[in-house]
């Protein structure tokens, strides 16, 4: 039997990308999935790293001769997207940083209203139900978060996302609708604020042992440079030509 070809493979592998990542599914238009968020389980992040690693072998094993020339540029972008979740999931960033398990629930909502692809009503009862799967991904963070890992940095801007979604999810976010679709939104955003406080307060107490490394590294950069964005250049270059670009900048300013 025949190796499956690019055109067989992406189908699956867009279906599978848009289950797994409901809200970035969301954004991109698709309103099949806005009642949902992603899945931040341990378990989930493990399963879509083993997941994206098995697509890029599959993708980069597929030549320039057994594709079109589009075909093999959307290989690439495929490839250097999954080079990139790789270098990431090998930094463990879902142990690491604290706004992962906001940004979703927060974005997803906000979202909703920002693009309005949908009736409001319609928008409202995503919204709801994303609401009410909020705390469940916040428990989740609690769950996998390492203090070793979290750098004192990025738990102070998480504790402050927190703060200032459980103020959206309260207050803001039902007088962005009409009046007669308040009522739930605005029982759904209460509860969910009450999370954020608590998640927030979580945070607070990782504190003492919180004393990660921030630093991305040198060698992860590179490789997301040359790699993922593929690039002719790693990190110093690109360093060396921002200085460049200020001192040309600056020039010009002077001038």
């Amino acid at each position: 039997m025949p190796d499956p070809s690019f055109s067989d493979l992406v189908p699956e592998f867009l279906a599978e990308q848009y289950a797994e990542h409901p809200v970035r599914s969301s954004e991109m238009g698709l309103t099949e999935f806005d009642d949902d968020l992603d899945d931040l389980s341990g378990a989930a992040f493990e399963r879509r790293a083993a997941a994206a690693a098995s697509w890029r072998e599959r993708f980069a094993a597929i030549s320039d001769a057994d594709t079109t020339f589009d075909e093999a540029i959307d290989r690439d972008l495929i490839v250097g997207a999954l080079t990139e979740q790789a270098v990431y999931d090998e930094w463990r960033v879902w142990e690491r940083q604290p706004d992962t398990y906001l940004n979703p629930g927060l974005d997803g909502v906000f979202g909703l209203f920002l693009h309005r692809l949908r009736p409001e009503e319609r928008l409202v009862r995503s919204a709801i139900s994303r609401l009410r799967q909020l705390p469940d991904t916040l428990e989740a963070g609690k769950a996998n978060l390492r203090p070793e890992l979290v750098p004192e940095i990025l738990l102070d801007r998480a504790i402050r996302q927190a703060q200032a979604g459980a103020n959206y999810t309260r207050n803001l976010l039902p007088a962005d609708v009409a009046e007669e679709h308040r009522g739930e939104l605005a029982d759904a955003g209460a509860a969910a604020a009450d999370a954020l406080e608590a998640y927030a307060d979580f945070l607070e107490s990782l504190r003492p042992a919180a004393n990660g490394d921030w630093t991305f590294g040198e060698e992860r950069y590179d490789t997301v440079l040359r790699q993922a964005e593929m690039l002719g250049y790693g990190a110093r270059e690109l360093r060396e030509k921002g200085r460049q670009q200020i001192e040309e900048l600056s020039g010009l300013l002077r001038d």
